[in-house]
């Protein structure tokens, strides 16, 4: 329960985050999304995949209402390992949330989560 609680006050963040960052122009891209459905967006493929998968994946959709969900990891802080703390992750967490979220997409934010506990977010798809 108390997870839940404070994933909504992530997003809750996240929102608010965006909808200050947003100027009055960066609004009316919203009255203009219709005129952009049939638009996709490149994305980079990280994963192997046959010659013929990526000619037909190579592009991500974006003609949609809802985009989809972002599972936003950000991690700082490193169990187990000697690894120093990395300064700066929860401003690029915040900065990439807005950008998912400009881009339609229902963000989830989640920092310096552990190993096990990243796996049961996967598995609830939050």
């Amino acid at each position: 329960m108390e997870d839940d609680e404070e994933m909504q006050e992530q997003s809750t963040a996240c929102n608010d985050e965006v909808d200050e960052a947003r100027s009055p122009d960066s609004r009316d891209l919203d009255a203009l999304d219709h005129q952009r459905s049939s638009q996709e967006i490149k994305y980079h493929i990280s994963t192997q995949f046959t010659n013929e998968e990526l000619k037909n994946n190579r592009r991500y959709e974006m003609n949609h209402a809802k985009r989809g969900m972002a599972l936003l990891f950000t991690h700082g802080e490193f169990q187990r390992t000697s690894l120093p703390s990395l300064p700066g992750t929860a401003k690029d967490g915040s900065a990439l949330c807005a950008t998912m979220k400009t881009l339609g997409f229902e963000v989830y934010p989640h920092q310096d989560k552990t190993w096990t506990e990243m796996k049961d977010i996967f598995i609830q798809g939050i």
